[in-house]
């Protein structure tokens, strides 16, 4: 008896239970995807010894055309060793790339290639083809044409970092989990996204405005997709009833928003020992600040007048009508007071510890606060005069521009920094606070005189935050903003990656969910190019010895720029005016403008290495 269970238990572990032998495999090198008369068209390639076979399929579907090879086919299609694919202009892009992400048999090292031939099924030899139209196609990796789901132009941005291939990997495929992440456009997501897979997540995946819920959005315009943007507005404006009666608590008018709130301003904001008229608002005035941060961000990207008018103007111009009334002009400066630069627990019901909590609840001039309202009125100005609107608010606006209060400062390991407040907290070595109106508050930069760069590098370096739980994010593209070795925010994002980053690319920091999909994409967007102050810089903080190109980044003023630094130079730049407006850019060595239509210069200003000229919609400029 015990000999025949050993046997049975012998035969039961034996291993390579999905063995399949070579001769029963179709081994699939490449694939073409046409699309005509509601109807896919595919063709394989397989690898036969030395020769090879081609079997072709149609179908409704993507997976009925694929289903029909396997009638034809002897053999197990295998996609394990997927060269390339090639589909023609009119297979939609997001079927096609969805298809083969959620094919579990596919790798997803092999190549894409965009033909603009058009009939590609009806040709024989397919390997013969590939090489034919080299001269008329654009080739992507997968996770380059991912980045272009749901892009209206289909414009391309690739920065080819081609020593560094996890960033790059990287950097596409967080653009593309947010745009999975972005589609519907009712329901943006929440803390965690589209990858909630728990009856239970932290802080129940809701809508977190101070930062959580705007940082993803953080690297959207930059990366050319303000598409991604469409669903932002909707949990703001399902709050607007709500935000008007939380900023009369506080005896203002317009608009203010507790710490979190649901979609469809689903109350999870009301609690009766919260010391805050019974709402978690955790002594902190910023959050409605923080919330129009992205909006504004959108409008320098784009100056869309008429979606701006549909969809924000009105909420910002609010949040503005809130911080007229809270802030109070003292000595010719505007202070904010009571407003806490991180969450105060003692608001929550925690017993009062005056040690901590005196300071915190009294606090002045919280820093992220300083910069998030400078951001605040210096874009609702820009916006109504540009739309014509509320001109009654200009005089005022202006002056709270001109005299809000400076950055705090104080003197930390012997060097001038950044305080995290006036009065109340000084500093925290965990967090990014101390750092937000730098970045994404975008307050201070290459314009900003080198003794405010050199106080924020010394904040910068106070301690390394860059494995930050919940500033990472801000942290590295920060750095860019104010010129720090490129070298150590590159070692930054391999950290992250090699720390935080899961087999299926996303990120997972102990505080927070999908706000750290930014991180690659902004801080990589930040290092090639500037353009926040009105100025386009080039390659600011990358390596010059480190040849580099983009395509189509998006700078503000509405301006796509593709550029190539070689050998230490920018040896192409190109731009693309899409509003008309006037362009400046910084960059050695340009000797003339010329508008692409006609190959003809156009007249431009220099202020020694800066230039300046006027632009016309939907043209293309050369610099060189």
């Amino acid at each position: 008896m015990k000999k025949i269970l050993i046997f049975i238990v012998c035969l039961m572990l034996c291993g390579c239970y999905n063995y399949n032998e070579l001769e029963d495999l179709d081994i699939v090198s490449s694939i073409v995807v046409d699309y005509k008369n509601e109807e896919y068209f595919i063709k394989l390639e397989v690898v036969d010894e030395d020769k090879t076979k081609v079997y072709d399929g149609h179908g409704k579907s993507l997976s009925d055309a694929f289903e029909s090879i396997t009638l034809v086919s002897p053999n197990e299609i295998f996609l394990s060793h997927l060269n390339t694919v090639m589909f023609t202009k009119d297979v939609d892009l997001l079927k096609l790339t969805n298809y083969f992400l959620r094919e579990p048999k596919v790798n997803t090292t092999f190549y894409f290639i965009l033909t603009e031939i058009s009939d590609v099924y009806s040709d024989t030899n397919l390997g013969e083809d590939i090489y034919k139209i080299l001269d008329n196609h654009h080739v992507y990796n997968f996770f380059h044409l991912a980045r272009i789901i749901n892009s209206d132009t289909k414009d391309i941005i690739i920065p080819y970092l081609n020593e560094d291939k996890k960033i790059e990997k990287l950097y596409n495929m967080s653009l593309y989990l947010l745009a999975c992440c972005m589609g519907n456009t009712k329901f943006p997501p929440g803390l965690f996204g589209n990858f909630v897979t728990d009856d239970f997540f932290p802080w129940a995946g809701d809508y977190h405005m101070n930062y959580n819920y705007e940082a993803p959005y953080y690297c959207i315009f930059s990366s050319n997709h303000p598409e991604l943007f469409n669903g932002y507005m909707e949990p703001l404006h399902d709050m607007s009833e709500n935000a008007k009666k939380f900023a009369g608590f506080f005896g203002c008018k317009g608009y203010a928003l507790p710490v979190s709130f649901g979609p469809k301003a689903l109350d999870v904001f009301s609690m009766k020992e919260c010391k805050e008229h019974g709402v978690l608002f955790l002594g902190q005035k910023s959050h409605a600040a923080y919330a129009a941060l992205i909006p504004i961000m959108h409008w320098f990207a784009t100056y869309d007048k008429e979606y701006a008018k549909e969809n924000y103007y009105d909420f910002i111009f609010n949040v503005a009508l809130f911080w007229e009334d809270y802030l109070v002009k003292k000595n010719g400066k505007y202070v904010i007071k009571k407003d806490a630069a991180h969450e105060i627990p003692y608001y929550r019901g925690e017993k009062f510890n005056s040690l901590t909590h005196i300071g915190q609840i009294n606090t002045i001039n919280a820093i992220n606060s300083l910069g998030l309202v400078k951001l605040l009125f210096k874009g609702v100005y820009n916006m109504a005069k540009e739309l014509g609107l509320n001109s009654e608010k200009y005089a005022l606006w202006e002056d709270i521009n001109e005299n809000l209060s400076e950055f705090p400062t104080f003197i930390m390991k012997g060097k001038k920094c950044f305080r995290y407040s006036k009065f109340g907290i000084r500093w925290r070595d965990d967090n990014t606070v101390g750092l937000q109106h730098i970045y994404p508050a975008s307050q201070i930069g290459f314009n900003s005189g080198e003794k405010l760069l050199k106080i924020a590098r010394n904040t910068y370096f106070i301690n390394d935050r860059r494995l930050d739980d919940n500033g990472s994010n801000s942290y590295l593209p920060a750095g860019a903003r104010i010129g720090v070795d490129p070298d150590f925010l590159i070692e930054g994002i391999h950290q992250n990656i090699k720390e935080f980053a899961l087999p299926n690319k996303l990120f997972r920091h102990h505080g927070g969910g999908i706000e750290h999909l930014t991180t690659v994409p902004a801080t990589i967007n930040e290092m090639l190019m500037q353009s926040y102050e009105g100025v386009i810089r080039l390659f600011p903080c990358w390596k010059k010895s480190s040849d580099a190109s983009f395509e189509n980044l998006r700078a503000d003023g509405a301006f796509l720029v593709s550029a190539e630094l070689k050998d230490g130079n920018v040896t192409s730049l190109k731009i693309k005016s899409l509003m008309g407006r006037k362009c400046t850019v910084q960059c050695d060595g340009i000797k003339s403008v010329i508008n692409k239509a006609d190959n003809k210069e156009i007249p431009y200003k220099r202020n020694g290495n800066t230039v300046s000229f006027e632009t016309q919609k939907d043209a293309e400029y050369i610099l060189i």
